[in-house]
């Protein structure tokens, strides 16, 4: 019994040549990670999007003792502060955020190297964002 041909909506990967003008079509750009502005920034939404009061806090300290964090690393700073507070059976206050802060190491000391190389490759070949 003959079968049908599959339709060509299911084509799983465009043929090389397209792979090629699409990807010279697209314009690369890369993010550094935030400077002092946005961490101020980054810290106010992800507090305030869990509800927190943002007078409690001084986002200038914690943009200071922030420096070199993604704006990722600093969400995840907020998630875990909030369970250590709950399991400590505490408010959140500015002490656990301080406390987590110096404790974790970004990925930016971690993986110093390989973000240098990172940021060589890029300024040849790519626009700022």
């Amino acid at each position: 019994m003959h079968r049908p041909s599959k339709p060509a909506t299911r084509v799983r990967s465009p043929p090389p040549a397209l792979k090629i003008i699409v990807l010279d079509r697209q314009i690369r750009r890369v993010k550094d990670l935030p400077d002092k502005e946005l961490r101020k920034g980054i810290f106010r939404i992800h507090l305030t999007k869990r509800a927190i009061n943002i007078e409690k806090f001084d986002l200038d300290t914690l943009a200071d003792n922030s420096d070199l964090f993604s704006g990722a690393e600093i969400e995840q700073i907020i998630i875990s502060v909030l369970y250590t507070a709950a399991n400590r059976q505490q408010t959140l206050a500015m002490s656990h955020i301080l406390e987590h802060l110096h404790s974790t190491k970004p990925l930016a000391v971690i993986k110093s190297e390989d973000i240098t190389l990172l940021r060589s490759w890029a300024s040849e070949r790519t626009i700022p964002a």
